[in-house]
């Protein structure tokens, strides 16, 4: 019983938070550096509500609260999850671009690993015929 109290408590301070800094993204000016750290906090805020949710979500599939806990939590985290990945199209923030740079430097990761091993090729010497 304790351990639900305690992650009722930070998801709802975690959406409090989250609440609070929207308001101030969005009393901000765009472009500003301070709207793009609030951009940035709103953001990993946002995915830890979501995170805190899709535990609820588990736990509730886990202790046969099927149809209302279980069912309910599943359609709000999926439609959170909408509103999450709908929401960030428009501000700049520090993600924005991140997976692709990321997504680059896997790619140079795996080339070079993929280059060192792979065996050199044995080309005969034309001297050696």
């Amino acid at each position: 019983m304790t351990v639900t109290l305690a992650l009722n408590l930070v998801g709802l301070s975690l959406i409090l938070a989250e609440f609070i800094i929207e308001l101030r993204r969005q009393r901000s000016v765009k472009g500003s550096y301070q709207r793009y750290v609030y951009s940035t906090i709103r953001r990993i805020l946002g995915w830890s509500v979501i995170g805190v949710i899709a535990v609820f979500t588990v736990k509730a599939f886990a202790f046969d609260h099927f149809y209302f806990g279980g069912i309910f939590n599943a359609l709000v985290l999926y439609f959170i999850i909408r509103l999450e990945l709908r929401r960030n199209g428009d501000d700049d923030d520090w993600f924005n671009g991140r997976w692709k740079k990321i997504k680059n430097g896997v790619k140079r990761g795996l080339k070079k690993l993929a280059a060192s091993l792979t065996p050199p090729s044995i080309v005969p010497s034309p001297t050696a015929g």
